[in-house]
């Protein structure tokens, strides 16, 4: 069975090699309230959509209000929820929205636009890597990338959208953005000219990033560790509890076993 690798799985392994083991199996905490990614996901799907269906000037705010109606039973059809703050949180998601929708909008169209694109790129592209018991095994790189864009000088850019308004939040993204330029080269055979995170609430709404040789090797090494530990079958718990507080499988993990005390009683060691 060939391994596939996503973003979000290389970061929660790295985090701990027995919450990667456990997201794998599906086992942990299910988060059923989407209220605090929400946002986020309604900016995407109205960026997507408009881009998609022909992009025309000044229709992007108007999306929203039925986007977000959309994408809100969407989330309930799946089982599960949205726990609005108050009566006028739901207001309030439309009105931020709707004003990152108008910043990014002339971005979209001087960037995007003018250029061959597509929108929410779904990818599964394959590399070739070392394996522990010799030669070299098939993993896929996997992931969607919010927008690819072909310039007219064929060089290839990908625009990450978040909607935020953390001027810093930037430093998050930047291996997020190096990851997809892999698997831009996997694909196509070259590496991004050019990643951006499209950021419109933030003082600095086009963040724009030149992907270093150095972070290239530095991802790939990231990726070639990801898979041995997997066929190694390497699960060990994380030492310090730098991520357990917030773990969505601490109930599975074994560093928090209940213990048998003497006596019988049976305690949980927390940290």
């Amino acid at each position: 069975m060939t391994l596939r690798l996503s973003w979000s799985a290389l970061r929660v392994q790295e985090e701990c090699r027995e919450a990667g083991y456990h997201r794998r199996a599906g086992r942990g905490l299910k988060q059923d309230n989407q209220r605090v990614f929400f946002p986020g996901t309604v900016l995407d799907r109205v960026v997507r959509d408009w881009l998609t269906d022909g992009p025309e000037k000044d229709t992007m705010p108007d999306m929203v209000t039925s986007v977000v109606d959309r994408e809100w039973k969407n989330i309930l059809d799946e089982g599960g929820s949205i726990a609005w703050k108050d009566a006028r949180d739901k207001a309030k998601v439309i009105a931020d929205v709707r004003e990152a929708c108008v910043k990014i909008q002339p971005d979209l169209m001087r960037w995007v636009v003018p250029f061959e694109y597509q929108a929410d790129l779904k990818f599964r592209a394959p590399v070739m890597l070392p394996h522990p018991a010799g030669g070299l095994e098939q993993v896929e790189i996997i992931g969607a990338m919010d927008i690819t864009v072909r310039d007219d000088k064929s060089r290839f850019m990908v625009h990450d959208v978040k909607m935020t308004r953390d001027n810093s939040y930037w430093r998050k993204v930047r291996g997020q953005l190096t990851y997809y330029d892999l698997a831009m080269f996997l694909m196509e055979g070259k590496y991004t000219s050019m990643a951006t995170l499209m950021q419109p609430l933030c003082n600095e709404p086009m963040k724009m990033f030149r992907i270093t040789d150095e972070e290239r090797t530095q991802m790939m090494a990231r990726v070639t560790a990801f898979a041995r530990q997997i066929w190694m079958n390497d699960h060990t718990p994380r030492q310090d509890t730098t991520y357990c507080g917030y773990c969505f499988a601490r109930s599975a993990c074994s560093k928090f076993a209940p213990v048998t005390q003497p006596g019988g009683r049976r305690v949980v060691e927390l940290f």
